[in-house]
């Protein structure tokens, strides 16, 4: 539906947004698969935020397996990235053990965000930031914008940032 891709794509921008304000320059994504349109619209959230930085992205399959070979490939771009989009918490949970298997402390030397939240985002080490998404709201409005036959009219439901302990200030 045209309200979770709007979602999604908010999603992206604002976490970007929140990182940029942080000191934060080179941000980047670890996705799900390219040819999702969730993917897409986290990349073009990425790419409003980012404005005419590189776009630095990996696609992976939306697992945690995924998400550490995702974070292998970015961490090794130079200069590497100082802050990591996670698609959701699977995929962030494996940027977080490439993080750890490299060294390199997060937050402090890498910021992670999951664009979705998820249980499992609290309970990972060290916890995860997350963008929560109302998903019973979502549901109810776009029940309502049917119901209307309106369906002209865009949902808006924004994500909000729950900050948890896997972001810092470059």
């Amino acid at each position: 539906s045209a309200g979770v891709s709007t979602q999604a794509r908010q999603a992206a921008a604002d976490a970007a947004h929140y990182l940029l304000t942080l000191g934060h320059r080179r941000i980047a994504l670890a996705a799900g698969p390219e040819d999702e349109v969730l993917t897409q619209e986290h990349e073009r959230g990425l790419a409003e935020a980012m404005a005419q930085a590189p776009l630095l992205v990996a696609n992976g399959d939306g697992s945690v397996a995924s998400g550490k070979e995702a974070a292998d490939a970015l961490l090794d771009l130079s200069p590497a990235p100082s802050a990591i989009l996670a698609a959701n918490a699977e995929i962030a949970l494996g940027v977080l053990r490439t993080a750890q298997a490299r060294d390199i402390a997060v937050p402090g030397g890498l910021s992670v965000i999951a664009l979705e939240d998820s249980a499992l985002a609290e309970w990972s080490h060290p916890p995860l930031s997350a963008m929560r998404h109302d998903w019973v709201e979502i549901v109810e409005s776009a029940t309502r914008l049917v119901l209307s036959g309106d369906e002209s009219k865009a949902i808006d439901c924004r994500a909000t940032l729950l900050a948890r302990g896997s972001v810092a200030a470059v």
